[in-house]
């Protein structure tokens, strides 16, 4: 069995090939791992991107390198968004009804009419019947979950409940309002379609010979006969 023994390093160093002395071969490895830390530290493959990776910090962690921010408006446009609070406010004014009639009539089943209020919650002005005539102002208002709205009514202004009040043309001619209660007839003498309290607005259309009235009800525009 044959013994190789490791080669072994002069013990007075190395001789410098630059300056022609025997160096220690501590200062000659020391000198070496210089030389290799420098060739490390060139840059290698181009410069580096600072808008992507990731840089150690001064505590061992990574820190984030942010991209420049871009525009407002050129954020908003990619991502489909609009800056609210700077974005003008169209207020769009209310659009009036396309020829609607300001006159109204009132009417409910119950036969009571409407107050007419000096405001909505307000102190009483008058008492409006059914079948009677009001014109409205086209100001309105909730109060109590009711709404109330703005009406002329006999020289004086006030607010009615609407839901009594009943937006309609009133024909100058046939216009008319039940004096008392009666039945709405599908004919003379035929069958009952509905009851209709006093003060009913409706048009007379017709009279048969035997004194019945034909009439259209101005609130649901139904048609039968009553009499008279």
């Amino acid at each position: 069995m044959v013994r190789l023994d490791a080669p072994r390093l002069p013990r007075g160093g190395l001789r410098c090939p630059v300056c022609g002395r025997v160096h220690g071969i501590g200062r000659w490895m020391f000198a070496l791992a210089l030389l290799l830390a420098a060739v490390l530290s060139l840059p290698v493959g181009g410069p580096a991107r600072a808008d992507t990776g990731t840089a150690r910090s001064a505590g061992g962690g990574h820190a984030r390198m942010e991209s420049p921010a871009e525009p407002a408006e050129e954020a908003a446009a990619r991502t489909g968004t609009a800056d609210i609070q700077n974005s003008p406010v169209e207020v769009h004014p209310a659009v009036p009804l396309l020829n609607a009639p300001d006159t109204a009539v009132v009417w409910n089943r119950a036969g009571t009419g409407v107050y007419l209020w000096d405001r909505p919650g307000g102190a009483i002005l008058a008492f409006i019947e059914n079948g009677l005539v009001v014109r409205l102002t086209e100001r309105w208002e909730g109060y109590g979950g009711v709404p109330f709205g703005e009406a002329a009514y006999d020289g004086g202004l006030g607010w009615v409940d609407m839901r009594s009040v009943h937006r309609v043309v009133v024909p100058e001619v046939g216009f008319d309002r039940l004096a008392a209660g009666g039945y709405l007839y599908d004919a003379p003498g035929g069958q009952v379609l509905a009851w209709l309290p006093a003060g009913t607005p409706v048009i007379v259309i017709g009279e048969s010979a035997t004194g019945w009235l034909e009439v259209e009800l101005l609130v649901g525009k139904a048609r039968g006969w009553i009499t008279r």
